[in-house]
């Protein structure tokens, strides 16, 4: 992966690369996300499409450790937020209607064991900003996968790159290099973890929550005349299921 690191200016896909930590079957891979995007990608150059990572809701400063076959460092994204969606589990033949999006993800958490709710929510309301989690309670293939749906530019997607300590030695000039050419920040996965017990991170609180989750239940109300016939009234983009939606 270094050498790629040093002379490419984006993150892709196996359908650009040839190579897969998971599954490399291009056609088993299509056919998946035909199924997962309802068929846009279906005419998508390689670059186009989706690039696939994990959300860490565990605060591990190692990363996601049930991820180990993609490797033993991670690279920490920015300003993709908005155009990411995340499934309960690896995607592999998975149904759309379980794909969410972070404001929507409500049935993405009742996917969760106990063990990796109990987990997350640990450190979701703890008060302590330093307090991180293990992710090692996620089940087996249940790791929170997330799609990235456009680039992923090294200079304006990439915040960070946490490093296993095993790489310090020959490898370290190379990765400081590495992160020095695209503007990254850098930590040692031992250093990650201390600079994550000292960061300051902003929660809101219970009654915050309330009030942002009532606020937007009033602006979907507002907005219903707007929602095509068939789908949720309360905008939330999927269709009308007898008993369960609105």
């Amino acid at each position: 992966m270094m050498p790629f690191l040093e002379t490419d200016s984006h993150y892709r896909n196996q359908f650009e690369t040839c190579t897969s930590g998971g599954l490399l079957k291009p056609k088993v891979r299509e056919k998946w996300e035909h199924q997962l995007f309802g068929g846009a990608y279906d005419k998508a150059k390689g670059f186009d499409r989706p690039k696939y990572g994990v959300l860490n809701p565990m605060n591990d400063h190692r990363g996601v450790v049930k991820c180990a076959q993609y490797g033993d460092s991670y690279i920490v994204l920015k300003n993709v937020r908005l155009r990411t969606t995340l499934s309960p589990e690896d995607s592999a033949n998975l149904k759309a209607e379980r794909l969410a999006v972070l404001d929507y993800y409500a049935h993405v958490l009742q996917e969760y064991s106990n063990a990796e709710l109990e987990e997350t929510l640990k450190v979701g309301t703890s008060s302590e900003a330093w307090l991180l989690g293990d992710s090692s309670k996620v089940g087996a293939m249940k790791y929170k996968e997330t799609q990235i749906h456009g680039e992923i530019c090294y200079a304006h997607h990439v915040d960070r790159l946490v490093a296993n300590v095993r790489h310090r030695g020959p490898d370290a000039r190379r990765i400081q290099a590495i992160c020095e050419r695209n503007g990254w920040k850098f930590s040692w996965m031992d250093q990650e973890k201390r600079r994550m017990e000292q960061e300051e991170v902003h929660k809101l609180g219970a009654a915050a929550w309330r009030r942002r989750m009532a606020r937007m239940t009033v602006e979907r109300t507002d907005q219903r005349m707007l929602v095509p016939e068939g789908y949720c009234r309360m905008g939330c983009g999927r269709k009308v299921c007898p008993g369960t939606t609105e």
